[in-house]
Formats: structure tokens, C-alpha cells, sequence
């Protein structure tokens, strides 16, 4: 599993409030077991020491999204954002602001997104 290195939190738009609140930064990544894409993406850039160096530099929070079993909320969520289903990557920077990074992802994509 590429999430056992870093410390993530189980997603929720309550969580995404109070993180803005406190300015503190977000990578946000919605997933599921059988999405093999998504495995792609954590083998390839969040499972690195890259991804590691850039969420320490930028203090950031890590927030999960598992939509393994079609969680309604999350569905909703992603829908509102324009995404039909997973993966889908998001940064909330320190002012709230939210960037879609989309179903592929790059270290220096997510990095330019904070």
C-alpha cells in the first residue's frame, strides 16, 4: 500500500474547513482497492521520497479518500468537482483555495500546485 510511509487522515469536507481555518495545507487523494490507476500513481509518485520531501517542505496534511465501497459522500464530492470516479488528486492550498490535479499526477505538478 503506498500510504504507509506518511501519516493520512480519512477524508471529510469538515476536515478541508478546519485545515483551511488553521491555513494549513492539504494533498487530498481519493482511491479505491480496485482502481488500478490509482495503484499506478502511488507506486510511481506518492509511494517516493519525492512526494515525502515536498509534503514535509510544504507542512502539509495528508487527507484519504477511500472509495473502495462507492461511499455516496465521497461520490457526491467528486461529482461537485467534476469527476465521475477516482483517482482524483486535489491540493487545498493554505488560503482554502482548491486545485483539481486531475487523474495523473507528477511530483512537480503537485509541488507547483501549494
Amino acid at each position: 500500500n503506498g500510504h504507509s510511509n506518511l501519516q493520512w487522515e480519512m477524508w471529510s469536507e469538515e476536515k478541508m474547513k478546519d485545515y483551511a481555518q488553521s491555513r494549513t495545507p492539504l494533498f487530498i487523494d481519493f482511491t479505491a482497492k480496485w482502481c488500478i490507476t490509482c495503484k499506478v500513481n502511488e507506486k510511481l509518485v506518492i509511494d517516493t521520497e519525492g512526494f515525502k520531501e515536498i509534503i514535509a517542505k510544504k507542512q502539509a496534511k495528508l487527507l484519504l479518500g477511500d472509495w473502495t465501497k462507492y461511499d455516496p459522500v465521497i461520490g457526491e464530492y467528486l461529482k461537485k468537482n467534476g469527476h465521475v470516479g477516482v483517482p482524483a488528486y486535489f491540493v487545498q492550498k493554505a488560503d482554502g483555495t482548491l486545485v483539481k490535479l486531475g487523474e495523473t499526477i507528477s511530483l512537480s505538478e503537485i509541488e507547483a500546485a501549494f
